[in-house]
């Protein structure tokens, strides 16, 4: 009669049945940071980051132009150099956060059809304002 196979590793425990192993750990790669890899629900912040600084930046650009004799050739930037930039940057902020989450693996359709759809508005909205 053999050993049966319950018998036969009933006692893993002991020292001459466990793997040799070297101090180092190959198998396992070293974790990467966690600020650089989005998860889940930070679409849904950058959605609304992205949809508030567009609209900022639509007032601001309305705020801003002045027109001189109502034709639409000589309108003007009135509130100065500084405002001007301030806007342009609240504009390509809001362009870079709709972009990300129209663009995301981890968002939501509805949230990536959000995003897009407001991203074509405020580009429209930018180019008749």
């Amino acid at each position: 009669m053999g050993i049966s196979p319950r018998s036969r590793w009933s006692n893993r425990d002991e020292s001459s049945y466990k793997e040799q192993r070297s101090g180092t750990k190959s198998g396992i790669r070293p974790r990467t940071s966690k600020w650089a890899e989005p998860f889940a629900e930070a679409s849904a912040s950058m959605l609304i980051i992205g949809q508030l600084t567009s609209l900022l930046t639509l007032v601001m650009m309305h705020a801003g132009k002045s027109s001189g004799s109502g034709s639409f050739e000589t309108n003007s930037w009135a509130l100065g150099e500084s405002a001007f930039l301030v806007t342009g940057g609240f504009g390509i902020a809001s362009f870079l956060f709709l972009f990300r989450v129209s663009f995301s693996r981890k968002a939501p359709k509805r949230r990536k059809r959000m995003a897009r759809i407001w991203l074509l508005s405020f580009l429209l909205a930018t180019q008749l304002t």
